[in-house]
C-alpha cells in the first residue's frame, strides 16, 4: 500500500482514534516526566504535515497544542525539545508554517523548542546520534517519547535510543500498544 500523494489528505478513522491516544497520553505523561526531568525531548518520526485535509491537527500539531495548553503550568518552565522528522519536503515545509503561527499565537516558551527536519527517520536519528556520540554526550537525563506510526524502524536505533534514562516509547502502528 502506497502513501497519499499530496502534502495534505483525508484522515482516516483510525487515525483519529491513534490521535485521541496520543493527546490522551501526553495530557498524563507531560507533567510527571517535566516533574523528575529537566529536560524532554518529543521524537515524532514520521511527523507529515501536521495537518488534514479537513483542517484536523496531526500529531504534530497535537503534541504542540497538548503542551501549550496544559492546565499545569508547571511544565512549560522545563526545557521540551519536539524534534519532527518528515521526508517529504512539502509536508515539511507546512508543518514548519503551522509550527511558526502557533509559536507567534502562544508565546512559545522561552526553554522550549521544536525543529522540524526533512529527511529518512532512519538516517536522520542515526545522524543525529552519531552527533551526540562524537561531542561525548549522552541523551541521558532526557526523557524521549518517540511516536513510530512506521514498522520500517532500524532496530539498531532502537538500540541506540532505548538505553537512556527515562525513555517512553509510544508506539502507534496498526494495532495502538504502548511499552
Amino acid at each position: 500500500m502506497s502513501g497519499p500523494k499530496t502534502v495534505t489528505w483525508v484522515i482516516d478513522e483510525h487515525t483519529h482514534a491513534k490521535h485521541e491516544i496520543l493527546r490522551k497520553y501526553l495530557q498524563g505523561w507531560l507533567p510527571i516526566m517535566t516533574t523528575y526531568n529537566g529536560k524532554i525531548v518529543f521524537i515524532d518520526g514520521f511527523a507529515g504535515p501536521g495537518e488534514y485535509t479537513g483542517g484536523e491537527s496531526g500529531s504534530p500539531i497535537i503534541a504542540i497544542d497538548t503542551f501549550l495548553n496544559h492546565s499545569y503550568q508547571k511544565i512549560r518552565d522545563k526545557e521540551v525539545i519536539f524534534l519532527f522528522i518528515e521526508q517529504d519536503k512539502a509536508r515539511c515545509e507546512h508543518l514548519e508554517m503551522l509550527l511558526s503561527n502557533r509559536a507567534q499565537k502562544h508565546l512559545f516558551p522561552s526553554k522550549s523548542t521544536y525543529h522540524v527536519l526533512q529527511g529518512n527517520f532512519n538516517a536522520t536519528i542515526d545522524d543525529l546520534l552519531t552527533g551526540i556520540e562524537d561531542k561525548q554526550a549522552s541523551l541521558a537525563p532526557n526523557t524521549s517519547h518517540l511516536r513510530i506510526c512506521n514498522s520500517s524502524i532500524n532496530v539498531a536505533t532502537h538500540a541506540q535510543i532505548l538505553p537512556n534514562d527515562g525513555l517512553s516509547l509510544m508506539r502507534l502502528s496498526g494495532l495502538s500498544e504502548m511499552y
